[in-house]
């Protein structure tokens, strides 16, 4: 929430209590919440990349995996938030890398596993947006409808998403 108010202050205050909280996880959660800090004073690039480092690393170490009940959303919404500010600056490729989280971990803990059932039509979604800015129209397609699929009852706020994702389907059909 702090991010999406723009409440520099209170993802500060938020990261300190997070990485004070858990030696394990808190230095994960932190960073996240840093590179969220970053992006909402404008240095979006710094964030993406900050990101982008910080999910490399939990999945070389296999952190990613065997912590991720402790915080379920926390690969998914870094790595969204990441590849969308990397599409924004044109780094499309790293970006597609970054999206395949929930395609990756075969057996993923339970609340893991819900987390990324809810995120998992967001993703396809940026997967859609990062193959059409590569000019990749079928494979995007191919996206959009799965989000679609997937997507079928959106919350009031998320059917401009929708709308958005059956306009690209029929633009990308022509």
């Amino acid at each position: 929430m702090a991010a999406v108010r723009g409440d520099v202050a209170a993802l500060t205050a938020a990261r300190d209590v997070a990485t004070a909280a858990d030696p394990v996880t808190g230095p994960f959660l932190g960073r996240s919440l840093s590179a969220f800090a970053l992006a909402v004073t404008g240095d979006r690039r710094r964030a993406a990349d900050s990101l982008a480092a910080l999910e490399h690393h939990r999945a070389e170490f296999g952190w990613s995996r065997s912590r991720s009940d402790a915080h379920p959303f926390l690969t998914g919404v870094n790595r969204l938030a990441a590849a969308r500010w990397l599409v924004e600056r044109g780094d499309v490729a790293t970006a597609e890398r970054l999206l395949t989280w929930h395609q990756a971990v075969l057996f993923p803990q339970q609340h893991t596993r819900e987390a990324n059932i809810i995120l998992e039509p967001l993703a396809y979604l940026e997967q859609a947006r990062a193959a059409a800015a590569l000019g990749r129209h079928d494979l995007a397609r191919a996206y959009y409808q799965r989000f679609l699929w997937r997507y079928d009852a959106p919350p009031r706020q998320h059917r401009v998403l929708v709308q958005e994702a059956r306009s690209a389907v029929a633009r990308l059909w022509e």
